[in-house]
This record gives C-alpha cells, structure tokens and sequence, in this order.
C-alpha cells in the first residue's frame, strides 16, 4: 500500500502539474542557467518567460513538501532507491537549494534532502486517522495550488505584477466592500485580474479557515500538524508583512458582504473571529499547545507537554548552523518561534518559553535578542533531534 500511495502522489502532485516540466528545465539548464533563472527577485526583475519556467519548480518544490508530510506521517514508507536516483540530484544541486532554503526559506524540501541523503527523518506510525487528515491536507493544498482566483491573489501577494493588477492595488480595493461584492459575483470569464484576485482574497481565508479546523484536530500529533503548517507558512508570513495593520480593515470589509452591515453584532463577531484566526494561524500550532495558552472559552489552561529540563546555555557546545533569520524589528515572542521553526526546521520540541532568557521584552514585544545564547539553543535541539532520530532507526534496524 505504501508504494501505491507514492505512486499516487506522483500521479496527482507531480505528473498532472507543471512540476513535471521542471523535471526537463532541470535536465535542460545548465548549472550557471539554472543559476541565473533560480534568483531571488531582489537580484534582477523576473520576465513572462523566466516566471512560468519558475512556477514549474514551485510545483516541483512544492510536490516534495507533499512527499516528506507523507512520509512523516506514515502514508508512505521507505522512499525507493529509484525515487531517491530520480529527485536527491535536484535537491542536492546548488542553484535549487539556494531557491528554497535562502530566496524563499522552505523547510520542509530541506528535510526530504536530508532523508534521502542520510536514511534519517522524523516517522509517525501509520494510521487511519494519521492518513485521513493527510488526504484532508491534500484537498485543501489543491485549492491553493489550483484555483485561478487564488492564484491571481497569490501571485500579487509574492509581488507579482500582471494586466494592470499589483498587490498596492488589491490592498486598496480590500479595504472597500463594493469592489469585493463585484468580483464575488462577477463569473470568471468576465472578471478582470483585479477582480480574480479579491475573490482570491476570499478564498484564502476560507483556505486559512480550513488549515486552521484541520490543524486543531491533530494535537495528539504535533509533528504532523507543524509540518502541514510548514507547507503554506511562506504565505502567512507574506500576507502579514504586506497588509500587516490593514488586515482587520480588509476583514471589515469581507464581513460587511458576508453578514450585512446593519447586523452590527454579528460583524463585530465575524471580525474578530476573523482577526483571531490569522493570529493563530501565523504562529506553528504547537506554539499554543506548548505554552498551555488559556482557552477562553472554559478559562482552562492546557496541559503542556513536558519539556527537557532547562540547561546552562553557558555550558553548551555551539555548531555550525544556518544564520539566523530573525528580522531586527519588534516581533512577538510566538512570531519568533514561527520563524525560528520555519527556517531552521527545529521540530516541536522547542516552545515560547525556551526562549524566555534569551529575549529583553518590553510590552510584549522581543526589543533585543541574546543571539549567542540563540545560537547555542539551535545547536543543542538540533544534536538532541539528530540523536533521537540516530536511537530511532537503531531500534527499527535491531526490529
């Protein structure tokens, strides 16, 4: 059965999208090419032909994301030597690397190149409920990939540009209801690229919504759930440093057409729940679950995991690791998280309060960082997370 579902996989997320052309370009392009067409956009502005040949590798890229969460959570097993033959060149080789782990941070593409290199990766026993809300996961990446409103929407996110229609315009236009209204009942043929992209709008959060059900159900597995987060992390980040304090407008906005503005209670619900939900769905989900945050609901606290014992950061070894990529700005302490898990791909093992001692707060917001001390907390989850994974596959070798 494992075997069929990589094969089922490879049939849906890479052979019937464009992922496969990138299979070609990469064959085609030499490596000063690949170079040259794999650059970040800061560098040199992208043209038509350069843009869908770099859509291909998104698809590409993104198809590998979809294989290490299977894998993770057991839909598939051991990655066959073919497999490895075909894929681990493509993201072994530098150009591409340099693509997804620096111009655009993506973990979880790192992670399967690790495992296919070293025979090494976090595994959860397969099940039912694990396999159901893996093909869940499926049925709401496919909206995201496929859907021609979301893509216009996402395109000017990213800082795309096409027919007229920038991300400028669109947050202009968000923070009115009318032209919302316009482009929800406009049909598709007749929309322009302004008007696709507002019903992207509409239809992200709908997505996010979905995530963020999905995400809520899966505390019993962490890990999973922090990997489906990983896959779609990039756009929560764009869309919070893009809108940033326009978003709660932009939510005015939407549930004015949704529940009417004479319904002042309502929107001030639908708006705040809103506004919570892209809160909660811009930090990885065990964030909350490990800080035991209060559900306010019951005015309970959850129960935290238990955590490894807090060690002498004076007193630990420090490695080589990646650079640190925490913007020099005021960021929240859960937002620091986010992006230390997003780009180093430390597991959930790591919470808030980890990083307490290594913070200068003021009113909630991380002024300073003691980056030593950071940097030393890096290497010790990660040599912890690699000896778990060396004592896992002992025993799996030993069974």
């Amino acid at each position: 059965m494992s075997a069929q579902n990589l094969i089922y996989l490879e049939k849906n997320w890479l052979m019937a999208t464009s992922a496969k052309d990138a299979l070609t370009h990469f064959r085609k392009l030499s490596p000063g090419e690949r170079k040259w067409l794999l650059r970040h956009h800061d560098e040199e502005g992208i043209n038509n032909d350069e843009t869908w040949q770099r859509d291909d590798f998104d698809y590409l890229i993104g198809f590998y994301s979809i294989v290490e969460i299977a894998v993770t959570v057991g839909f598939v097993g051991e990655l066959s030597p073919d497999f490895r033959k075909r894929h681990l060149p493509i993201l072994s080789d530098a150009p591409v690397r340099r693509y997804y782990e620096v111009n655009y941070q993506l973990d979880l593409p790192r992670r399967l190149r690790e495992r296919l290199q070293t025979g090494l990766g976090y595994r959860l026993p397969s099940s039912p409920k694990l396999n159901s809300f893996f093909y869940e996961f499926l049925e709401l990446t496919k909206l995201i990939e496929r859907d021609e409103d979301l893509e216009s929407f996402l395109w000017t996110l990213d800082g795309g540009w096409r027919d007229g229609c920038s991300f400028e315009k669109v947050e202009r236009a968000l923070l009115k209801t009318f032209p919302l209204f316009e482009a929800i009942q406009t049909p598709n043929e007749k929309k322009s690229e302004l008007e696709h992209a507002l019903a992207g709008f509409c239809k992200f959060i709908q997505f996010c919504e979905g995530l963020a059900s999905l995400l809520s159900r899966m505390e019993e597995a962490p890990e999973a759930a922090e990997a489906m987060w990983l896959a779609h992390a990039y756009w929560f980040r764009q869309l919070d440093y893009r809108i940033g304090d326009n978003l709660k407008l932009a939510f005015k906005s939407l549930a004015r057409w949704e529940v009417g503005k004479k319904h002042k209670a309502a929107l001030k619900r639908r708006v705040s729940g809103l506004t919570k939900l892209m809160q909660d769905i811009s930090v990885p989900p065990m964030t909350k679950w490990k800080t035991g945050m209060p559900d306010k609901k019951s005015n309970a606290v959850k129960k935290s995991p238990a955590v490894p014992e807090r060690v002498n950061m004076e007193t630990v070894e420090v490695r080589s690791i990646e650079p640190i990529s925490l913007r020099e700005e005021e960021i929240t302490p859960e937002k620091a998280v986010a992006e230390l898990v997003a780009y180093h791909g430390v597991l959930s093992t790591i919470s808030v309060e980890d990083f307490q001692p290594l913070f200068k707060i003021q009113k909630n917001k991380i002024k300073t960082i003691n980056k030593i001390a950071l940097e030393k907390l890096l290497a010790l989850k990660a040599s912890t997370k690699k000896a778990k994974l060396l004592q896992q596959s002992q025993e799996e070798a030993g069974a």
